[in-house]
Parts: structure tokens; C-alpha cells; sequence
């Protein structure tokens, strides 16, 4: 076939690769692995309070543990607690242009003590001098936000959700889209909560990252199927 009779067809991938700018899984975590391997990709506050938790078994101080996505989630209690993915696990962001955070958190308190101090909240550290940045803060009752097809969007300004008090929550989820800065080219998570001496108990599983290809990365490709086009 002559290389005219396949360039309607380079076109047509140059084309659609440029438009399906469509995301793409580069990091999950739903904390199966042993807590040796868990603790050696995230760092942890407290050794007491923040621990691997096995669904449905019940932990000699901190009571009958759950998980939302497999066996497994972490679980912290009490005062402030955080797990912070360390910087020899950092998720590679190189050629993509945002990230979408999600996330699972579930709630136990059986006194139904959670006041509008407390919360479960987000924060992320690219490696392009920002520090550590607020991303998502919900306070009170965890009720989750955002969605797959619909997620929260961040800006530079911390997302602060309703504020219910009072109860307790089952696995609820979280979704958030990041633009990742141009001189970008790892990033790092931290889920951090806060709650009084109340046995006020947060869960946190299924956490993944899913990122969109920078324009020039999608021409790229467009470009490879053209090239291949005209070899054929």
C-alpha cells in the first residue's frame, strides 16, 4: 500500500492520540503487603497508634479493625497521627501534565464523639521546592468528596469540606485532581488526622494516583504512529 493511501489513516492517530488525553494508573496502594514492606514505603507518626490493620480481626487495644478495598488498610487513633509516603517510594510524574489522588477513609468512634476539630486530610510534596502542601482537609464526620468521573479540583487553595459533627462513617471516597508543576518530577502523599483522647479512630484505604500525559508527550505518540504509517 502506497505511503498517500496511509496518511489519512496517521492522521486519524495523530489526531485522536491528541484528543484522548485520557488518564492513566501510575500509583496504587492498598496496604497488602506484609507491615515490614508497608513500613518500608511509608513512614508512620506513632508505633502504637498508626499500625497495618486486618479486616474483621480484632486488635488487643484498639478494637475490631476494617478494610475498604482486600484484608488490609492503616489505621490511626487519638491525638496527631500521619503516614507520609517516603522519598525512595515517590511516585514518578514525569510527562504528565495532573494527577487525580484517591482515596478511602472510614471513621470509628463508639461514643460518637468526632467534634469539627477533627479531621482526616490530604497533603502532597512535589519535588520542585514547595514543601508540603495542603491539598483536602474534611472535618468532623468523614462523608467523602468528589467522584470518579467527577472529581474535586485544587487550585493552590486548600480544600476544606462540610463540616458534620457527631458520627461515626463506614469507607467513604475521596477524589481530587492536582496540576503537577512543570519542573516537577516526583510526588509524595501524606494522610494526616487529628482527634481528641476519645478513641476517635480513622481508617485509610485504596489509595491510587492516576495522571493525565502532558500535550507534547500525547503529539509524541501521534507522531510514532505516523512515522509507522509511512514505513508500512
Amino acid at each position: 500500500m502506497s505511503t498517500k493511501q496511509h496518511l489519512p489513516l496517521a492522521l486519524i492517530i495523530v489526531s485522536l492520540t491528541a484528543a484522548a488525553a485520557s488518564a492513566v494508573p501510575i500509583f496504587t496502594e492498598s496496604f497488602e503487603d506484609d507491615s515490614a514492606t508497608i513500613w518500608g514505603n511509608w513512614s508512620h507518626s506513632n508505633t502504637s497508634n498508626v499500625i497495618v490493620a486486618e479486616d474483621g480481626v480484632t486488635h488487643p487495644t484498639h478494637g475490631l479493625m476494617k478494610a475498604d478495598d482486600g484484608s488490609q488498610s492503616i489505621f490511626m487513633r487519638d491525638g496527631t497521627r500521619n503516614i507520609a509516603l517516603k522519598s525512595g517510594s515517590a511516585i514518578d510524574v514525569v510527562g504528565y501534565s495532573e494527577v487525580t489522588i484517591s482515596f478511602s477513609a472510614a471513621q470509628n468512634d463508639v461514643a460518637n464523639n468526632y467534634e469539627s476539630g477533627d479531621f482526616i486530610m490530604l497533603s502532597i510534596q512535589f519535588d520542585d521546592g514547595q514543601g508540603m502542601v495542603e491539598v483536602l482537609k474534611d472535618s468532623g464526620k468523614a462523608d467523602g468528596g468528589g467522584s470518579m468521573g467527577s472529581p474535586l479540583s485544587f487550585s493552590g487553595v486548600r480544600l476544606d469540606l462540610a463540616n458534620a459533627t457527631g458520627e461515626e462513617s463506614a469507607f467513604v471516597d475521596y477524589y481530587v485532581t492536582v496540576p503537577v508543576p512543570v519542573a516537577a518530577s516526583t510526588l509524595q502523599l501524606r494522610f494526616s488526622m487529628s482527634g481528641s483522647s476519645n478513641n476517635e479512630d480513622y481508617w485509610v484505604d485504596n489509595v491510587a494516583v492516576d495522571a493525565i500525559p502532558e500535550p507534547a508527550t500525547l503529539a509524541l505518540l501521534g507522531v510514532a504512529g505516523l512515522v509507522v504509517c509511512r514505513r508500512r
